[in-house]
């Protein structure tokens, strides 16, 4: 590619309304083999082998280099939810609401209002484990509360008799 000149191929979009497959007008954009499948008011713009399927206003951006773009990254079943990474790859949001991941191979699962803020690492608000879960390493956070009720005296040796 000269400079200027974006790639712009194998592109599809499915069904649903208002929604954008392209690249911008920035140098050596990479905007390839990418798809929207239903939904509304989405776009993809920059990187390739990337999807956003029954989804609400949201998007998948690209870097403004052919080093920087979004790759295999997916949007399912979420409202107003964007994934922007320079050289992302691997990347999801799952039945989310205004959630972000900017970090690679990241995965957003049924939050809202989340933000990723490390690679490789997946954000849920609750795990329901119904086998058995195999760890590296667990860190764990015990929460506890109690409330102490006394009678009477608390001097050694005082009980009736």
């Amino acid at each position: 590619m000269s400079s200027g000149e974006t790639s712009n191929l194998y592109n599809t979009i499915i069904g649903g309304s208002n929604n954008y497959n392209h690249s911008p007008s920035q140098e050596y954009l990479i905007n390839s083999a990418n798809t929207i499948i239903g939904g509304s008011g989405n776009a993809i713009s920059g990187g390739y082998y990337n999807s956003i399927i029954g989804s609400l206003s949201s998007k998948i951006g690209g870097g403004t280099t052919s080093t920087q773009y979004n790759e295999n990254a997916i949007i399912i079943a979420s409202d107003q939810s964007t994934i922007t990474t320079a050289t992302g790859k691997r990347t999801a949001i799952i039945a989310s609401k205004n959630s972000h991941v900017i970090h690679k191979r990241s995965l957003i699962l049924g939050m809202e209002n989340k933000t990723t803020d490390k690679d490789d690492t997946v954000y849920v608000n609750n795990l329901d484990v119904a086998g058995t879960g195999s760890f590296t390493y667990l860190n764990t956070q015990i929460v506890s509360s109690s409330i102490v009720f006394s009678s009477g005296s608390n001097i050694f040796g005082d009980e009736s008799t």
